[in-house]
C-alpha cells in the first residue's frame, strides 16, 4: 500500500530506531524516517538490490589460557582496540506538500408535519330519582324476674390420720476403698531422695475411692475419711536403720504428718497407723518414705505350703468415710385415715317466668328511583398531515497527492578491534573442611536431678557435672516387670508436634550378681500432657543384662525400640521408665548406673541441630587476561541483481534470497503486510505474532509495533 503524506513519521523520530525505513511518496521520491524527501533508486529490469557483501579481515586472536599457577592474583585486563570512525549520514530529502481535502455537501431540509383533527363533544347525563322514607320500629316488652337460689348443704367431718412408721437403722452408704501391693518395693531414690508407696491391686467393690497412677489415693466425694495403712519393712544386713513415713495432699507435703521409726537388722518391722482427714471431691493422698540405707525394702512374700499360707502384701491401705455425717434410711410411712362423709346438697330455688315481648312496628315503603339520562355522541378525530421529503447529501472532496521522500546517505566503515590478550593461569583450590555429624537427639538419664512430680528423675538433652549414680534393687524369685526408675523431660521439652517413625536405642549400665544370672531389662516411652494424663507410646525389646568379668564393673547394655509416628502437643513431656525381669528361681541384686563415666542415655528419632560444615579452603587468584585483538574492517554492500515480475532477487555470496518486497508502478509493495497483517493496534498485532519493531497495517495505514 502507498503511504500518504498524512502519515508523515517526522515527529515520531523513528529514524533513531529504524534508519532504513522508507515511505513511498511518488514514482521517483520517498520519505525517509525523518519525513524528508529523498530521490528513489532508478531501478529497471537490469538493476536490483544485491545482498552480497565482503567482510573485513578479522583481528588476530589472543593466546589461550596460560599455564596453571598456584593461587595467583587476578591480572589486569588487556586494553581494547580503537573503534573506527562512523561514516557521515546523507542529507534528508524535503517533504512533499499535502493535498487539500474536498468540501462536504449540504443536507436537505425536512418536510412539515400535518395538523391533528378536533374531538367530538360528550352528551348530558340524566337526573336520579328521590328515595322513599323508612317506617318506625316497635317497642320491646319487659323482662320477667329471676327465681331465688337454694341453700348449700353442710360439709362432712375430717377422717382420722394414720400412725407414723418407725425410723430405720443407721445406713451403710459411706464411701470406701481397700488397696494393696504384691511387689517388693526398694529404696530406688537412695539416701538423697524419697520414695512413693505403690499399690497394684484394689478391691473391685470399692465405692468412691480409687488408686490412680499406682500412687494416688483419689476421692470422688466430699467428706471426712479415716485412712489406715500397714507396711512390712525388711533390712537385709545386721545394722539397724531409721525410716521416715509421711503423707502429701495434691502433691504437697501435709505438715506434722511424718513418723520416724527404726528397722532392726535382718528383721521385719511392721509400720501401721492412721490419719483422719477432711477432703474435697478430686483430692488425692500419697504416702512417701525415706531411709539412708540401701538395704531396706518393703517386702512382699508369696503363698506358702505345708501348711498353706496366703501371700503377704508389702503394703495394705484402706480409706473409709466417717459415718457421723451420714443419715440412716427413713422408716415406712403410716397408713392414711379414712375420709369423712360428704354432706348432702341443698335444693335449688325455682326459676322465675319471663315477661312478654313487645310488638314490632311496621316498616315504611321505599321510594322509586329516577330514570338515567341519555349519553351524548363522541366527535370524529382529524387526519394526520403528510411528512416532508429529506434533502440530498453533498459530494465528498478529492484527496491531495503525497509528497516525494528523499534518499538516505551511505554508512561509514567500522574501526578495527584490538587483539585479545592471553588469560592468566587459575590458582589451586583450597582443601574442604570435614563435614559435621548429624543424628537423632540424645537424652541423658540424670538420676541426681529430681523433677516434678517428685517420683521422676530428669531426662535431659544435657549431662550433669555430678558423680556416678547407682541404684540397687533386689528382685524376688521370678519377679517380672519391676520398675527400676522413671525419667521425665523438662517442662517445654521436646516442644515438637510428632515423633518420627524409626528406632530408639537405649544404652544403660548395669551390674548383676553372677555371669549366669538370668536378668533382663527393657524400657517404655510415655507422653504426659499438662493435665497429668499419661499415654503409653511404645515398649522396647527385652534384652539380657551384660557381664564383664565381675559383679562390680558396670556393663553398657543396648535395648532397641521401634517407634511408630506419634502425634504430640507442643506442651507434652516424655517419660522413660526402665523395667527389669528376674528369670531365676532365686532372688537377684541388680544395680543401675548413670552419670559421670557410666552415663546411661537414649538415642531418639527426634531431630537435632546438624553439625557445622568445615571451612572451605581459600581460592587461588586468577591469572592476568591478555589484550583483545583488533577487529576487521566492515565490508560494503553491493547492490546488483535483477527483477522478475516486480519481485526483487538478491544475489548474495551465500546464494539467492528472494524478498517479500516488490516495486510496481513506482511503489514498493509489502505483500505479506498488505495481504494478511491487518490489526487494530499494537496489542492486537502482538497477539497475531508481530514482533516488536515489525510492520503491520490498520486499513490503509502501515504501522510499526513499538509496545
Amino acid at each position: 500500500m502507498p503511504v500518504f503524506p498524512s502519515q508523515n513519521l517526522n515527529t515520531q523520530k523513528i529514524c533513531e530506531s529504524y534508519p532504513k525505513l522508507l515511505q513511498v511518496y511518488s514514482s521517483s521520491l520517498v520519505l525517509d524516517g525523518t519525513g524528508s524527501l529523498k530521490q528513489f533508486l532508478d531501478i529497471t529490469a537490469s538493476y536490483a538490490l544485491n545482498a552480497s557483501s565482503t567482510s573485513g579481515t578479522s583481528g588476530t586472536s589472543g593466546l589461550s589460557y596460560g599455564t596453571s599457577g598456584t593461587s595467583g592474583q587476578t591480572g589486569a585486563s588487556g586494553s581494547s582496540g580503537s573503534s573506527g570512525n562512523s561514516g557521515t549520514s546523507g542529507s534528508s530529502g524535503t517533504s512533499g506538500i499535502n493535498g487539500t481535502s474536498g468540501s462536504s455537501g449540504s443536507s436537505g431540509n425536512s418536510g412539515s408535519s400535518g395538523s391533528s383533527g378536533s374531538s367530538g363533544s360528550s352528551g348530558t347525563s340524566g337526573t336520579s330519582g328521590s328515595s322513599g322514607s323508612s317506617g318506625s320500629s316497635g317497642s320491646n316488652g319487659s323482662s320477667g324476674s329471676s327465681g331465688s337460689s337454694g341453700s348449700s348443704g353442710s360439709s362432712g367431718q375430717q377422717g382420722t390420720s394414720g400412725t407414723s412408721g418407725a425410723n430405720g437403722a443407721g445406713g451403710a452408704q459411706g464411701y470406701w476403698g481397700s488397696f494393696w501391693d504384691t511387689t517388693t518395693q526398694t529404696n530406688v531414690s537412695g539416701s538423697a531422695g524419697s520414695n512413693l508407696m505403690k499399690f497394684n491391686t484394689q478391691d473391685p467393690d470399692r465405692l468412691g475411692v480409687d488408686i490412680v497412677d499406682t500412687t494416688k489415693l483419689t476421692f470422688s466425694q466430699d467428706g471426712v475419711y479415716n485412712i489406715q495403712f500397714s507396711a512390712v519393712f525388711q533390712k537385709s544386713n545386721a545394722n539397724a536403720a531409721d525410716v521416715n513415713i509421711w503423707i502429701a495432699k495434691n502433691g504437697n507435703n501435709l505438715p506434722v504428718t511424718n513418723t520416724i521409726f527404726s528397722v532392726a537388722g535382718q528383721a521385719n518391722t511392721i509400720a501401721a497407723w492412721n490419719f483422719v482427714l477432711k477432703l474435697n471431691a478430686g483430692d488425692f493422698i500419697q504416702f512417701y518414705w525415706h531411709t539412708n540405707s540401701n538395704d531396706i525394702s518393703i517386702a512382699y512374700v508369696g503363698t506358702q505350703s505345708s501348711p498353706d499360707i496366703p501371700a503377704m502384701p508389702s503394703i495394705i491401705l484402706t480409706a473409709t468415710q466417717v459415718m457421723y455425717t451420714q443419715a440412716g434410711s427413713n422408716g415406712t410411712s403410716g397408713t392414711n385415715g379414712t375420709s369423712g362423709v360428704t354432706g348432702s346438697s341443698g335444693t335449688s330455688g325455682g326459676t322465675g317466668s319471663s315477661g312478654t315481648s313487645g310488638l314490632t312496628g311496621t316498616s315504611g315503603s321505599s321510594g322509586s328511583s329516577g330514570a338515567n339520562g341519555t349519553s351524548g355522541t363522541s366527535g370524529t378525530s382529524g387526519s394526520s398531515g403528510a411528512s416532508g421529503t429529506s434533502g440530498s447529501s453533498g459530494a465528498s472532496g478529492t484527496n491531495g497527492s503525497s509528497g516525494t521522500s528523499g534518499s538516505s546517505g551511505a554508512t561509514g566503515s567500522s574501526g578495527t578491534s584490538g587483539e585479545t590478550g592471553t588469560s592468566g593461569s587459575s590458582g589451586s583450590s583450597g582443601t574442604n573442611g570435614v563435614n559435621g555429624v548429624s543424628g537423632g537427639q540424645n537424652y541423658f538419664f540424670n538420676y541426681s536431678v529430681t523433677q516434678s512430680p517428685l517420683t521422676y528423675k530428669q531426662l535431659s538433652k544435657y549431662t550433669t557435672g555430678g558423680g556416678q549414680q547407682s541404684v540397687p534393687i533386689t528382685l524376688s524369685t521370678n519377679e517380672k516387670n519391676r520398675l527400676f526408675a522413671e525419667f521425665i523431660t523438662d517442662v517445654g521439652d521436646p516442644n515438637v508436634l510428632l515423633i518420627p517413625n524409626g528406632i530408639w536405642h537405649c544404652y544403660a549400665y548395669f551390674t548383676k550378681p553372677t555371669q549366669l544370672s538370668n536378668c533382663e531389662y527393657y524400657f517404655t516411652i510415655t507422653k504426659r500432657d499438662t493435665g497429668g494424663t499419661e499415654t503409653l507410646l511404645f515398649t522396647s525389646d527385652t534384652v539380657a543384662i551384660g557381664w564383664n568379668t565381675n559383679n562390680t564393673t558396670p556393663v553398657e547394655t543396648k535395648s532397641n525400640g521401634v517407634v511408630p509416628t506419634n502425634i504430640l502437643n507442643a506442651t507434652d513431656r516424655l517419660i522413660i521408665r526402665i523395667y527389669v525381669d528376674n528369670n531365676d528361681n532365686q532372688s537377684r541384686l541388680v544395680t543401675f548406673y548413670t552419670e559421670n563415666a557410666t552415663y546411661s542415655y537414649v538415642v531418639t528419632t527426634l531431630s537435632t541441630p546438624s553439625g557445622t560444615s568445615g571451612t572451605s579452603g581459600s581460592s587461588g587468584t586468577s591469572g592476568t587476561s591478555g589484550s583483545n585483538g583488533t577487529s576487521g574492517t566492515s565490508g560494503f554492500l553491493n547492490l546488483t541483481g535483477s527483477t522478475t515480475n516486480g519481485l526483487i532477487t538478491y544475489n548474495g555470496s551465500g546464494g539467492t534470497v528472494q524478498s517479500n518486497a516488490k516495486i510496481q508502478s513506482g511503489y514498493v509493495i509489502l505483500s505479506q503486510v498488505s495481504s494478511s497483517l491487518n490489526f487494530l493496534d499494537d496489542a492486537a498485532a502482538a497477539a497475531g505474532g508481530v514482533p516488536i519493531g515489525g510492520l503491520y497495517r490498520n486499513g490503509n495505514f502501515i504501522l510499526i509495533r513499538i509496545t
